[in-house]
């Protein structure tokens, strides 16, 4: 007995033309489609991404100028510097300390002018200073504001780009805690 044979070749073509399926059938989206997705993918992310670089640039700004008015970095000339008018101390010396990583001296004389020198072991930062009331300024520009001074100790405290730095400086007159670049700059 034979048993019936079925040609399968055709079968699936059969199959779509009795179910009224569009030939070819797949399971995937045509080019067509993916495209039109694509378009509309494309125009999203866009907008995403400028509205982030738009938030991000705008928000930087803002912070930006928002920090600027907190700095003590002032547009003093060295002209306007030696014009300044120093506070006379009753006492004079050399106060040190350890600020971060940094080490710094201040040096201040009765007449309430000095220098100041930070060193991280990296750069030497030197200065020279002028007390005026509770500020000292220096010829670069920079503005420390004197929490207090005395003949024991000296607090000072820096703002830039809206963060706040303290020296707690103690006193050191023969400059025994001080790097060799700042005991050459003091000394000089």
């Amino acid at each position: 007995m034979n048993s019936p044979t079925y040609d399968l070749s055709n079968f699936k073509t059969a199959l779509q033309e009795q179910l009224h399926i569009p030939y070819p059938v797949y399971t995937y989206p045509t080019i067509y489609t993916a495209f039109g997705y694509g378009k509309i993918i494309v125009i999203v992310c866009f907008f995403i991404i400028w509205v982030l670089v738009v938030k991000y640039i705008f928000l930087s700004s803002i912070l930006f100028f928002g920090l600027v008015g907190c700095t003590s970095i002032t547009t003093m000339s060295s002209e306007q510097f030696n014009q300044l008018s120093t506070t006379q101390l009753p006492f004079s010396g050399n106060w040190s300390g350890q600020v971060g990583e940094a080490s710094a001296v201040l040096h201040l004389n009765r007449q309430g002018y000095g220098k100041l020198c930070i060193d991280n072991s990296k750069e030497v930062m030197s200065y020279r200073v002028k007390l005026v009331n509770d500020v000292l300024y220096s010829d670069q520009g920079l503005k420390f504001n004197v929490k207090s001074i005395n003949a024991s100790q000296a607090n000072l405290h820096m703002r830039m780009l809206g963060l706040g730095v303290t020296f707690e400086l103690n006193k050191d007159d023969p400059l025994n805690n001080v790097t060799s670049n700042c005991k050459t700059f003091i000394n000089s």
